[in-house]
């Protein structure tokens, strides 16, 4: 528990913080078409948006440090502290409110989705968590590439440097996302160790997609039920601690961002607060995954180009054109960061930067039978909800009953899902898609079913059309009894495994590992730059050297290419001509990437991705093994070693 609950209330103040920022962002024009209740549920997600922009700002000037993340956090915990201040003196004067917090069945039903969030916040602050669908390992606390060699390398850079810095030689950086999501990790890394960085993503950024849940029912005016109920769509989800990039993160955004659009292309809305708002939660959804761009943008475009036709006006598409101006300036940023740092303003939209396919193309495989397979069963369902959407449009009575731009908003959510699936399929060839297309499944199935409820509630009003009003249950039970699996991997193991794990706390390999990074890296003369290629590059200290972190070797590099198919010459050569001398290789490990385990990598049925990336690697291992026998060793303690690319070691006399 001395573990625990530092780590558990300071989710709390991020949470907090969260909020108070998006209520700063939610006090535009807040005279004219609000919902107090809706923008309060709102407002973390708003504050992600905000932070968004902030962050990138930060990092541009370098402020991004420990310091400055404690500050941002008090910042936003003192906002939220104001914002209480009105509320709370009117709360008791408030009858509506009175009769809310006597209600008993509505208590009762709210403790249903708060309790599975407090379970779920609590099993994301964790020491040691739990895979059974893993593929490496049924025990680790992260993945041993994507979170070791790259997501929690940002932040810890940017904490301790004040910003994430240049690192052309990590593609992960270059082609996850921009630095939003960074940004946020750092949040919690400000005070806490790696081990606890899940908290962002399992706690904060849940809740925060339950609360944004809950406010488009307020807005769609389902009543408490229906509101308080729609939380439970974010958490069927299983915790996908497989990395620690933006899930459920986007899934707030898009949510939000589907509410926010709703208002704005409403014909009597008042435009300048939700255009704003719209654009600041496109460009987060934009910063925080490349994954979440498909279907961010079919989401902007189909909702402004569908409700122009419904309405038949101009306006909603040149609020669209508005908001999507908005959401480049609130990147912006992050964009002149990532093309100082990677070659590339967006990957792969703007260009592919440093990627290893720009210096030496190759002939992509083909799509391999079982993933086209799998392609076509992913399609199944976001396709039947779209074609559900547009029948339902077809009868009067539905157009008479439901909201013209909620339809159209909610048709462009669930198209820009069906869309995103075949482009990140293709793209990652099909490795992974269902975890990357999560934000665009939950957001979807929220908003179809806030959608399916809001037209039987109003149906429901008409006469004959009573039973109607159990659309919105009907719909909410069929989506918790459709997953099964999903529940109880969540509920049944991992949750309670991971909750065990974070109240009792445990200490964790790397611990012991730092003091033999900081006596490798001592080896190096100060402010030299230095390439690392071992399996926690995070506990490097980056202020005392320019750190280059290589986690799939070669996939990124600056021009011309690092030739890593060319033999160890060639690739200290590359180097020394980048002025970089020193390489820094976790040989024992292998950089977590050993051949016993990692060659299945080799087969080209899995996809050029993988094939490549392995390829790659191993070529790399090849390469300093080589180098290792004939450059100085400055230091060496079985499990690092420092090798002086510029330095030979003297040549052993023959054998007479």
């Amino acid at each position: 528990m001395a573990n625990f609950l530092p780590v558990f209330f300071w989710g709390l103040a991020v949470l907090a913080a969260l909020t108070g920022w998006g209520r700063l962002l939610g006090q535009l024009q807040q005279s004219a078409g609000h919902n107090p209740a809706a923008d309060w549920l709102e407002a973390p997600a708003w504050g992600i948006a905000l932070s968004s922009l902030i962050g990138g700002l930060l990092n541009l000037a370098g402020l991004a440090t420990q310091v400055g993340m404690v500050i941002f956090i008090l910042a936003g915990c003192t906002l939220f502290a104001f914002s209480l201040i009105a509320p709370v003196k009117n709360l008791a004067q408030h009858a509506r409110w009175r009769s809310y917090l006597t209600d008993w069945r509505w208590l009762a039903l709210l403790a249903l989705p708060l309790s599975a969030l407090a379970v779920r916040f609590g099993a994301s602050v964790m020491i040691d968590t739990f895979f059974p669908y893993s593929t490496w390992s049924a025990h680790t606390i992260i993945n041993p590439q994507d979170d070791a060699l790259s997501y929690l390398v940002s932040p810890e850079r940017m904490l301790q440097t004040g910003s994430i810095g240049q690192d052309p030689f990590n593609s992960r950086q270059m082609m996850s996302a921009l630095g939003t999501q960074h940004f946020l990790n750092a949040l919690e890394l400000a005070i806490f160790p790696v081990d606890n960085v899940h908290v962002i993503e399992g706690g904060v950024a849940l809740a925060a997609a339950c609360l944004a849940a809950a406010g488009l029912g307020v807005r769609l005016k389902l009543g408490r039920t229906g509101a308080t109920l729609l939380m439970l769509v974010p958490l069927i989800s299983r915790p996908w601690f497989v990395n620690v990039s933006s899930t459920n993160t986007s899934v707030v955004v898009l949510i939000a961002l589907g509410s926010a659009l709703i208002q704005l292309f409403k014909p009597d809305a008042p435009p300048r607060r939700w255009l704003i708002i719209s654009g600041m939660l496109l460009g987060a959804a934009c910063s925080l995954k490349g994954t979440t761009i498909p279907t961010a943008g079919v989401l902007m475009v189909g909702a402004a180009g569908l409700t122009a036709l419904a309405q038949k006006s101009w306006r909603p598409l040149a609020l669209g054109a508005l908001a999507g101006l908005l959401a480049l300036a609130a990147m912006l940023p992050w964009m002149w960061w990532q093309y100082h740092s990677s070659g590339t303003l967006l990957y792969p939209i703007l260009g592919r930067g440093f990627h290893v396919e720009v210096f030496f193309p190759s002939k992509l495989v083909p799509f391999h039978g079982d993933a086209v397979d799998a392609l076509k069963l992913g399609l199944i369902l976001p396709i039947t909800l779209l074609i559900a959407l547009l029948l339902s449009w077809t009868f009067s009575t539905v157009r008479a009953s439901a909201d013209e731009t909620t339809a159209t908003v909610t048709l462009a959510m669930v198209a820009g899902w069906a869309v995103a699936w075949p482009l990140i399929a293709v793209s990652t060839e099909y490795n992974g898609v269902g975890r990357y297309l999560i934000a665009a499944r939950l957001a979807a199935l929220t908003m179809a079913l806030a959608y399916g409820w809001h037209v039987g509630q109003q149906l429901s009003e008409r006469s004959g059309w009573r039973r109607a009003r159990y659309t919105g249950p009907f719909l909410l039970a069929a989506l918790l009894l459709g997953q099964p699996t999903e529940l109880y991997l969540s509920y049944g193991q991992i949750v309670p495994h991971d909750l065990t794990n974070g109240l009792t706390g445990k200490l964790h390999y790397w611990t012991s590992l730092r003091t033999l990074y900081q006596m490798a890296q001592a080896a190096v003369p100060a402010d030299a730059k230095i390439l690392t290629y071992t399996d926690t590059p995070f506990l490097f200290d980056f202020t005392s050297n320019s750190i280059f972190v290589a986690d799939w070797p070669g996939e990124s590099s600056p021009p011309p290419g690092m030739p890593v198919n060319q033999g160890g010459e060639a690739v200290a050569a590359y180097l020394l001509a980048q002025n970089i001398r020193y390489v820094i290789y976790s040989y024992k490990s292998e950089a977590d990437f050993p051949r016993s385990v990692y060659s299945i990598y080799l087969d080209r049925r899995l996809g050029d991705v993988l094939n490549r990336t392995a390829v790659l690697s191993f070529a790399f291992q090849d390469d300093i093994t080589e180098l290792a026998q004939t450059r100085v060793h400055l230091y060496d303690d079985g499990y690092l070693y420092v090798l002086d690319l510029a330095s030979h070691q003297p040549a052993k006399p023959a054998i007479p």
